[in-house]
């Protein structure tokens, strides 16, 4: 069973990868290695998360996101992420 789903497309100039399922201590490395691989394949990078498909994400899985915002940073990339938040769908936002 796949607890996390990925998928990456290009629009407008960005990469947005798209992230389903579970993100925790168990899918946390798919996740950061496709963020490494997405953030190295082009110069400069700029690349979207898309966690508003996201079913839990436990503090290992933000982990993830502080990592792929110091990986976009160092080599000038944009990165940036939004996800949904609680029942009432409200969304919160990051951007580097």
């Amino acid at each position: 069973m796949d607890w996390l789903r990925m998928s990456s497309r290009r629009h407008k100039g960005w990469t947005v990868v798209e992230v389903s399922g579970e993100l925790d201590v168990a899918t946390r490395n798919q996740l950061g290695d496709h963020l490494e691989e997405v953030i190295a394949a082009h110069t400069p990078a700029r690349v979207v998360l898309d966690m508003s498909q996201l079913d839990f994400c436990d503090a290992s899985g933000l982990s993830v996101l502080v990592a792929a915002h110091h990986a976009a940073k160092d080599v000038r990339a944009s990165f940036a992420w939004y996800a949904r938040s609680g029942a009432s769908g409200a969304s919160c936002r990051s951007r580097s």
